[in-house]
């Protein structure tokens, strides 16, 4: 399995090597953009840019409410992050056609935070009221 320091900084690493790429091809900022967000595989590396951005955020976000997690919050939050991988391949599956751009992909991104955020602080006041 590969680490996140690991696909972060190939993340980075690829999106730089991109944009670089795309730059010295065309030497002009709108026509760099534009290679950006036309070409497949460019679109494809923006996208998993933009997923590691929401990531880094979602987690520092965590961090900075709960501290440390424990590791039965974390346990709990893979099993529920796996059933919910499967939901959202049926969701793209479905949708591939029709809507599948960056604004419906940014979406379900936030909402797959929003929804990790939610099962934190579930699982947190559980502790904290059988704690009292």
């Amino acid at each position: 399995m590969v680490s996140y320091k690991l696909y972060s900084f190939l993340t980075i690493l690829l999106f730089g090597g991109s944009v670089l790429n795309s730059y010295s091809i065309h030497e002009q900022y709108y026509l760099t953009l534009i290679d950006l967000v036309t070409s497949r595989n460019n679109k494809l590396i923006l996208l998993n840019f933009l997923f590691f951005i929401i990531v880094s955020l979602n987690m520092k976000l965590i961090y900075f409410i709960f501290g440390e997690i424990r590791e039965s919050d974390r346990i709990n939050l893979i099993e529920k992050l796996k059933s919910k991988s499967i939901e959202l391949a049926l969701l793209f599956v479905f949708f591939q056609e029709e809507t599948l751009d960056m604004s419906f992909f940014i979406f379900v991104v936030g909402l797959i935070g929003l929804n990790i955020n939610q099962w934190l602080c579930i699982r947190r006041s559980e502790f904290m009221v059988a704690d009292n």
